[in-house]
């Protein structure tokens, strides 16, 4: 009789609930939850003294205020020698500085006649300048008299130094306590250990910083110059514009990146947003195998000769991009 009773429970629990019994319910469901991430957000930065824009650097005198209104003519005067002394030089930044007056005075002068000649003034040039000079015998200010010129740009300084990235670059890394969504919550205090291995992972993701040390140049052009009053010959505005940009599109996208990154332990990392790269603004096109991230080109002498026609071409645009503004500046009275 047990053994009975106990085969027709058992038969009753398999067909499912009965009024038999006295509590009938369905078996708990049993929820998988994920471990829960906690995240690291990196701000990187590559800086470096003249590795951006600097901003025009415009001084005026009460002369210049008042006869800005009349000046209708100018001249250009270039130093003997076209500049044989940069003002890179006289501050110790002279690193394989090329000066592009030494060799290519005249393209580079013309731009400054034209920014000049696009603003509305008669332009004298600086070759017809230098002519008159010596056939008259006279001073640079009695020779832009004579060709009804009411100011002349002395142009101290017009170069295009092209320095290594590696030489003056610094790294600067900020972290923070964050979220999915990579904001930055707070601050992280990290031990120096910790900062290294971050240091390492964020280094390994962009392609540019390799090894840890940048490759490439940074390619600069600035201008100094001073407008004098004919023919007093008083110094009445003074203008100076430096502007640099990297020589390879890798490091213009690494000069500031964001990184996210995850961890279930706290040990073991993994890049989250997305797959630790900040996306780029512009897409990079792929370097084929003929090129290469460095300006050495050692491959041919072909391809050398090519690279410094390419980079001669960006500061040249450089170089009127400062023309542009110097120009406006003067014709406009500008304070800075």
């Amino acid at each position: 009789m047990k053994l009975g009773m106990f085969i027709a429970l058992s038969v009753g629990f398999g067909a499912g609930c009965t009024t038999a019994l006295p509590v009938c319910s369905e078996p708990d469901q049993v929820q998988w939850k994920p471990p829960e991430k906690s995240y690291v957000r990196i701000d990187f930065a590559m800086e470096s003294e003249g590795m951006l824009d600097q901003t025009a650097e415009v001084r005026q005198t009460p002369a210049y205020r008042d006869q800005l209104p009349r000046i209708r003519t100018v001249a250009i005067r270039a130093p003997n020698a076209c500049l044989d002394r940069t003002a890179d030089q006289q501050t110790g930044r002279d690193r394989e500085n090329e000066v592009i007056m030494q060799t290519t005075c005249s393209i580079y002068l013309k731009e400054l006649e034209q920014g000049l000649a696009s603003v509305g003034y008669r332009v004298v040039s600086w070759d017809v300048l230098d002519r008159a000079e010596r056939m008259g015998d006279v001073s640079t200010y009695e020779a832009a008299a004579n060709l009804d010129a009411q100011v002349v740009f002395i142009v101290n300084s017009l170069e295009t130094p092209m320095t290594n990235v590696g030489e003056q670059a610094e790294y600067r890394f900020n972290y923070f306590v964050s979220n999915p969504r990579g904001e930055g919550l707070a601050p992280l205090e990290l031990t120096e250990a910790d900062q290294a291995k971050f240091v390492e992972r964020v280094l390994a993701r962009i392609p540019a910083l390799a090894g840890g040390v940048p490759k490439g140049k940074v390619l600069a052009a600035t201008l100094d110059t001073t407008a004098v009053a004919v023919p007093s010959g008083e110094s009445i505005w003074f203008f100076r514009r430096s502007t640099a940009e990297f020589s390879d599109d890798d490091l213009s996208a690494a000069l500031y990146r964001k990184f996210l990154f995850a961890t279930l332990d706290g040990t073991n990392y993994w890049g989250a947003w997305p797959e630790g790269l900040a996306k780029p603004a512009t897409k990079v096109a792929e370097k084929t195998s003929s090129s290469s991230s460095t300006t050495s080109f050692s491959w041919s002498k072909k391809g050398e000769d090519s690279a410094t026609e390419a980079y001669r071409k960006r500061q040249q645009a450089m170089v009127r991009k400062i023309v542009g503004e110097f120009a406006l500046k003067f014709s406009k009275g500008a304070t800075e």
